[in-house]
């Protein structure tokens, strides 16, 4: 076996990616990650190679290298040859380090949910409203959102404790839109979420009642509720109270444009 750190090319890559006969399909979102960390220069090298079996066959690396040939990049990489052609099978068969692992490991509360809102606040920001999970924020833009938005973590801590208390809410759409509407209004936004968790005090008629039906009835009836639809009831819900109207129901559905906040 022979272990080197060889400066890998897009033209060397093409060449090794030849190599790859019998490897798994290549998943284009992962592939436009790894393009998009390399082109910010996020990308580091951390013990992970480019494995070759002793017939010259690429085991494992081909997300990395076509990512090479789409950011149009050189890099140095471990490589490793030499392997049995029966190493393939252990290869990624460990639980790979989430994005949620790596906020945790940074001393971040409500890592899982944290993890999923900065993920959806990345793609707002990019006008993928309804969150299509054509692109996925790398490890390194999902901190970098956070960062951007600090109050992300308060977002998170907000969707966990409400859905805690109110379960139809759920902590991931929850989450979302108090970090939509923190920016908009804190204070508005404080009570909105006080006012869902609880339910106290809402007369016929309040958009939050209104919401909290809502999200009840469709749990009853066993409609499975995306984060999209659900983000868009509670948008209605919002722009209703921000506008002092009455809500008697929220009516949305799956096809319609995502409504914006006010």
């Amino acid at each position: 076996m022979k272990t080197s750190i060889v400066t890998v090319t897009p033209e060397l890559a093409r060449v090794w990616l030849k190599q790859n006969d019998g490897n798994r399909n290549l998943n284009a979102k992962t592939v436009s990650a790894y393009a998009r960390a390399m082109r910010r220069g996020d990308w580091m090298a951390n013990g992970e190679s480019i494995k070759f079996d002793s017939s010259g066959r690429l085991l494992d690396g081909q997300h990395r290298l076509a990512a090479l040939i789409e950011a149009d990049l050189s890099h140095e990489l471990l490589v490793i040859e030499g392997l049995s052609s029966a190493a393939q099978d252990t290869m990624d068969s460990g639980r790979k380090r989430t994005t949620a692992d790596a906020l945790s490991i940074h001393g971040m509360g409500n890592a899982n949910v944290l993890s999923a809102v900065a993920r959806r606040a990345w793609m707002w920001d990019r006008g993928n409203y309804k969150f299509v999970n054509t692109e996925i924020p790398t490890t390194s833009e999902v901190m970098e959102t956070i960062d951007k938005y600090p109050s992300l973590e308060r977002s998170a801590e907000i969707g966990t404790r409400t859905n805690n208390s109110y379960r139809p809410a759920g902590a991931t759409v929850t989450g979302v839109a108090h970090h939509l509407f923190h920016q908009m209004d804190e204070g508005a936004a404080a009570e909105f979420f006080a006012q869902l968790g609880t339910g106290a005090g809402l007369d016929d008629g309040h958009p939050v009642l209104t919401l909290r039906n809502r999200l009840v009835r469709d749990k009853v009836a066993g409609k499975v509720l995306t984060t999209p639809l659900a983000l868009a009831y509670f948008i209605r819900s919002w722009n209703a109270v921000r506008e002092y109207r009455t809500l008697a129901v929220i009516v949305h559905t799956a096809a319609e444009p995502m409504p914006m906040p006010v």
